[in-house]
C-alpha cells in the first residue's frame, strides 16, 4: 500500500509535504509511514480517501483495478439506462391501454344511443 501510496501522490504531482497537508495528516508521521517505519493506519487511509474521493479504495488497500474511480465503468449509468428503457416500454404499454380506452368508450358511445332510439 506504501508504493500505491507514493504512486497517488506522484500522480498529483503533490511533495510529501503538500499530500500531507492536503489530508490533514502530520508530513513526519506520514514520513515514517512512508518509509516503512511505522505501520499505515486506518485514519491514515481514510484521510486519503476523503481527500481524494476519485481515489478507488479497492485500488489504494488491495491493489486490485484502476487508481481512480472514474475509469471504472459507470453502473449508474447502465442502470439509468435500463429504468430509461423500462420508462418507454411502459409508457408504450399505457398508451396502448389509452388507445383501447378510447376505442371501448366509443363503442360504448355507439351502443348507449341504439338503445336509447329502440
Amino acid at each position: 500500500m506504501i508504493t500505491r501510496i507514493q504512486q497517488l501522490r506522484d500522480h498529483f504531482g503533490l511533495t510529501t509535504r503538500a499530500f500531507a497537508i492536503k489530508c490533514g495528516l502530520n508530513q513526519p508521521t506520514l514520513d515514517r509511514m512512508l518509509k516503512g517505519i511505522n505501520a499505515l493506519n486506518l485514519n491514515c487511509v481514510s484521510s486519503i480517501l476523503k481527500s481524494f474521493p476519485d481515489v478507488s479504495a479497492e485500488w489504494l488497500m488491495r491493489g486490485t483495478g484502476p487508481m481512480l474511480l472514474s475509469l471504472v465503468p459507470n453502473q449508474d449509468g447502465e442502470r439509468i439506462n435500463k429504468l430509461v428503457n423500462t420508462i418507454a416500454t411502459l409508457q408504450d404499454t399505457i398508451d396502448a391501454k389509452s388507445d383501447s380506452i378510447a376505442t371501448l368508450t366509443e363503442r360504448i358511445k355507439q351502443l348507449e344511443s341504439q338503445l336509447s332510439t329502440k
